[in-house]
């Protein structure tokens, strides 16, 4: 056969033009059996083959018109040059394509090659016998992976439209283009533009290559090296490149280190706390040591003093200079001070002299003062009206003003003049109505709140649990609490350990 040879092409289907009655569609099987209607099935059936006289029926030429012009659309299409895509109805009627049968991809200019008999795999899908008819083969729009030796004799790689401009590139092999890989850009305003690929080695040390970049008056380099040891290590500009394993084992170490001082941090936290606790009980045993100490004092100083009733005395005692007087003086800031009669007593055959006087700052306050004299000292003990005992040393504390502490509901109190700290544990959830063991003056005292991280949550996964505190009053408030994770948000519907501090001004 030569390629002048008339391909007898159809380009008109046989049977294009009959008339309706005279070529019909042929069907896979035979619509009524013993008709004598053809089918794909029994092509003509056997009762064409039986004479009319004896019960058979003849072949109809609509029949015939129908044959043709299938197998003549069928010759058509491979006329026209159509492989068509992977069909698995078909695949499936004849037993699989065989190997080496081509079908189109679903992109066009694809192909796929059965590697295959009775394949019945989908190409493209893993696993499947297909592959591409091109593999193996360079394309010209580039994206190739070349292996074995490739050479350019006498010509240029050509690169158009480089940075805006038209470049051209070489392969170099040896002399002295030093193994490079060169692509060149033509120089512009901004300098030249280039990138070099060539071997470097430091003899003992690595082996390895270069990729170096210039433009814009900038350059910029990638070392890949293979070292003496076997290892690979990666720098860009002069940096080295970390592998992934390196950082999440950088990440991993770090997150075991804050895991531990976390730890550390907790139980430190603990010790404190119990120490704080020891302290206080400590603090309080003293306290009441110290109250028993002085309601004694002072049951003992009720028995010794001397009263007006007609107490006994003995020993040597003299009141001189008893004198009911009354002096008036004014200060530099305006303020007149009234002093009243005052009593003086004194040690027989001693320097030590004992004074008493009232006083009256007018429109501010009154009192009472005692002096001491004696030995180059005078000390002052001054009883104010507003309460508060004065003496040259500062003002006087009385026994209101100690710490006090004690038990509540699910924790303890603590109580400094009028500051009161409760700190209790409590199970909440979302919207739980908190009653205060002891109530406030007012509602300006502050609340910290810490829900426990090992309590079980609303939440199934790792979480943090966050809350609102609202509708404060004197003797309680309400508690909002919320869960927070990498999956979501939402109320605290669980109850959970609650651990509540609340400090403010005492009822």
């Amino acid at each position: 056969m030569k390629s002048t040879d008339n391909r007898r092409l159809f380009g008109t289907l046989i049977g294009a033009s009959a008339a309706t009655g005279n070529i019909v569609t042929i069907p896979a099987t035979q619509g009524t059996a013993g008709d004598g209607t053809a089918s794909i099935a029994l092509a003509f059936p056997p009762e064409t083959f039986i004479a009319r006289a004896a019960g058979g029926e003849p072949p109809r030429g609509a029949d015939m018109n129908g044959f043709l012009n299938l197998l003549s659309s069928a010759v058509q299409v491979l006329q026209a040059g159509y492989l068509g895509p992977f069909d698995a109805a078909f695949a499936a009627g004849i037993g699989g394509y065989p190997a080496g049968a081509v079908v189109s991809g679903s992109t066009a200019g694809t192909f796929w090659v059965s590697t295959a008999e009775a394949n019945t795999t989908v190409p493209g899908a893993t696993g499947a016998n297909w592959k591409s008819l091109f593999d193996g083969l360079a394309q010209l729009s580039g994206g190739n992976n070349l292996s074995g030796t490739q050479m350019v004799t006498n010509g240029d790689i050509i690169s158009e439209t480089f940075h805006g401009g038209t470049a051209t590139g070489q392969l170099c092999w040896g002399g002295s283009a030093g193994g490079q890989i060169l692509g060149r850009g033509t120089t512009g305003p901004n300098g030249p533009v280039g990138a070099y690929l060539y071997p470097i080695e430091v003899v003992g040390s690595y082996v390895g290559g270069r990729l170096q970049v210039q433009g814009y008056g900038q350059r910029a380099d990638v070392d890949f090296r293979l070292l003496s040891s076997g290892a690979t290590v990666m720098l860009f500009g002069g940096n080295q490149v970390a592998y992934l394993t390196d950082v999440t084992s950088a990440v991993s170490a770090e997150a075991k280190l804050r895991s531990n001082a976390d730890t550390t941090l907790q139980t430190n936290i603990n010790n404190e706390a119990a120490r704080a606790k020891t302290a206080e009980n400590t603090l309080q045993t003293n306290i009441n040591n110290e109250t028993e100490r002085a309601e004694a004092a002072e049951s003992a100083l009720t028995s010794a003093k001397l009263n007006r009733g007609g107490d006994t005395t003995t020993g040597s005692y003299t009141a001189v200079n008893w004198a009911a007087v009354s002096v008036t003086t004014s200060t530099a800031n305006g303020v007149v001070n009234n002093w009243g009669g005052y009593l003086t007593s004194r040690i027989t055959g001693r320097d030590v002299t004992t004074s008493i006087f009232s006083w009256e700052n007018v429109g501010q306050d009154q009192g009472a003062t005692i002096q001491i004299a004696g030995y180059g000292l005078d000390v002052r003990y001054t009883f104010p009206k507003s309460g508060r005992m004065l003496s040259s040393a500062g003002t006087m504390a009385v026994t209101s003003d100690l710490p006090t502490s004690g038990t509540i509901a699910g924790g303890y109190y603590s109580k400094i003049g009028n500051i009161l700290t409760q700190s209790f544990t409590i199970s909440a959830n979302n919207g739980t109505q908190i009653s205060l063991p002891i109530s406030f003056t007012n509602t300006t005292y502050t609340v910290n709140i810490a829900p426990s991280k090992a309590a079980v949550s609303s939440s199934s996964s790792s979480h943090t649990v966050g809350y609102v505190v609202d509708t404060k009053t004197s003797s309680g408030f309400v508690l909002t609490l919320q869960w927070q994770n990498s999956t979501g948000a939402g109320d605290e519907t669980t109850r959970i350990p609650v651990d509540i501090t609340v400090i403010g001004e005492a009822s």
